[in-house]
């Protein structure tokens, strides 16, 4: 059995020219809102994140280092792209 939350009025003073005066108001609801990122710039990061690791690691290591730091940029990417794809947005 579900119990109904009691809702807060809240009385704020207001000063102006003429006075004072008490207005009540409702308590605020603030409104979500997800933005999620599409799966064409998911792709676009990781897989820009494996071709700078590869190109990093080609210039350092020649061609097995290449493929190591290409691995590792495409792992660093992945997190990266799961870590930040929502974002939330309260109004």
């Amino acid at each position: 059995m579900a119990v109904p939350v009691a809702q807060t009025v809240t009385t704020r003073r207001v000063v102006d020219r003429t006075g004072v005066a008490y207005r009540t108001a409702a308590p605020a609801r603030s409104r979500v809102v997800v933005h999620k990122r599409s799966t064409k710039k998911s792709v676009a990061i990781i897989g820009g994140s494996t071709v700078g690791g590869a190109l990093v690691g080609g210039l350092i290591g020649g061609k097995k280092g290449a493929v190591i730091a290409g691995v590792a940029g495409g792992a660093a990417g992945t997190v990266y792209d799961r870590k930040t794809r929502k974002k939330i947005y309260r109004q």
